[in-house]
Formats: C-alpha cells, sequence, structure tokens
C-alpha cells in the first residue's frame, strides 16, 4: 500500500513539474524574443515624417515657392519646391550696378509677368534630427522669369505688338542650414546660407535701324551665386 500512495506521489509531482515547465517555457522563449529584438537597432522614426515650408526672404527675388520634404529617416530628407515667379526686386534695385545690360528705351516699358520654379534637394542632417537640426543640402534650381516689352504709341516704330521675353535660370546650389522648433510645437523656424553656380539664358531688347523696329536678342552667361534665407514650416 506505502508503495502505492509513493507511486501515486511521484505521479503528482512530474505532472505538476512538466506542466510548470509548459507554463514557463514559453515566457523563456518571449524573454530571448525580447533580448534578440534589443539587441537589433531601432529603425523606428518618431520624427516628423513631412515638412512643408516657406521661404520668407525669397520675395527679394520674385520666387513665391511652397517647399515640401519626405524625411524617410533621421539623416536625410528629399525636398521638392514649387511656385510662381515675379518681380525681381533685388534686380530692379540694383539695376545701374548690373552685369547685364538691361532693356533701357526710351517710350519702353518692360512689365514683368508670371513665370514659374521648381527646385528638388537631398539634405543630409549630420547629427540624425531631420526634419529639425543642422544640414547640408545639394540643390538643383530652375526659375523662370516672364516681362513683356511695352511700347509707346510715338516710339512703337514698326512693332505692331508688345514683345514677350524670358529669364531663364538652371542653378546648381550648395547649401548649409539649420532648423529648430519653437517649443514642443510642430512649427519649424531656420536659417541657410551657400553658393552655386548659375547659368542664366534672357532676352535682350534691341533695336534695328535698318529695320526700324524692336526686336529680342538671346544671351547666355554664367557666374557664381550667393545665397540666404529664413524659413517657416511646420512638420507632420
Amino acid at each position: 500500500m506505502r508503495s502505492k500512495s509513493s507511486f501515486f506521489y511521484f505521479l503528482v509531482f512530474f505532472q505538476t513539474t512538466f506542466s510548470l515547465s509548459q507554463v514557463i517555457l514559453p515566457v523563456d522563449e518571449y524573454s530571448q524574443e525580447i533580448n534578440r529584438y534589443e539587441s537589433i537597432p531601432d529603425f523606428t522614426y518618431s520624427q516628423p515624417l513631412n515638412h512643408i515650408s516657406y521661404d520668407l526672404l525669397s520675395f527679394m527675388i520674385g520666387d513665391y515657392s511652397v517647399y515640401y520634404e519626405r524625411v524617410p529617416s533621421a539623416n536625410y530628407g528629399i525636398e521638392v519646391g514649387l511656385g510662381v515667379t515675379g518681380t525681381n526686386l533685388l534686380r530692379e534695385m540694383f539695376k545701374g550696378m548690373s552685369q547685364i545690360v538691361l532693356n533701357e528705351f526710351q517710350g519702353v516699358k518692360e512689365i514683368n509677368t508670371p513665370g514659374s520654379t521648381f527646385k528638388i534637394a537631398y539634405k543630409y542632417y549630420p547629427k540624425s534630427m531631420a526634419p529639425g537640426g543642422g544640414y547640408v543640402q545639394l540643390q538643383y534650381a530652375f526659375r523662370q522669369y516672364n516681362s513683356t516689352f511695352n511700347f509707346d504709341q510715338a516710339y512703337r516704330g514698326k512693332n505692331d505688338s508688345d514683345l514677350k521675353g524670358s529669364r531663364i535660370n538652371n542653378e546648381i546650389r550648395l547649401i548649409f542650414g539649420k532648423s529648430a522648433y519653437f517649443g514642443n510645437s510642430r512649427v519649424l523656424s531656420g536659417v541657410f546660407a551657400g553658393f552655386g553656380l548659375k547659368y542664366m539664358v534672357y532676352d535682350q531688347l534691341d533695336y534695328s535701324d535698318s529695320l526700324g523696329e524692336y526686336y529680342l536678342k538671346p544671351y547666355n552667361m554664367y557666374f557664381f551665386a550667393i545665397y540666404i534665407g529664413w524659413k517657416i514650416g511646420f512638420a507632420y
């Protein structure tokens, strides 16, 4: 009878131990899974992935663009800018200092009309804080300024209608900038500066004595340019 009782207790002990092992084993495996994933770098990006901004100083060159930046990781972003162009205030301000022979004919008025602009850039954030923090940006920019040359009746000559011209800029820029959040908000503000190479194709108004009329003569030129700006935007 004693042997049967001992065997009974042994079976209870064995079953209980086996059952506990079934419970403990998954917990142990789960712990191993946690440890395994903790050893893998965290690729989940907690910062905002989208950034919309506007350059508050670009109106000085007649550039009215809105920028959208996509931030796939904390290290880099891809930015695209679209907008319209208008009167280049800096060009108007420094006409007398310009390298380009500007259109200065009696009885002729140059009227600026809307144009277009497009930009695309790769932005690198060394401290992995995109879209905030410091960055280095390589950008391509296209800008087209349009204008209409209007003639007074007394100076029209043989020109029956106004002439339409343009100035087209193709630019490669290297920009250095830094952005920061306003407190705990999603509003970003930042300044930038840089330099680049600009290729300009433009129409110059001229007059032909033999034909007795005005015409547009195309020119082109390369030159270095300096860029500064102040952007304000919203990240989400």
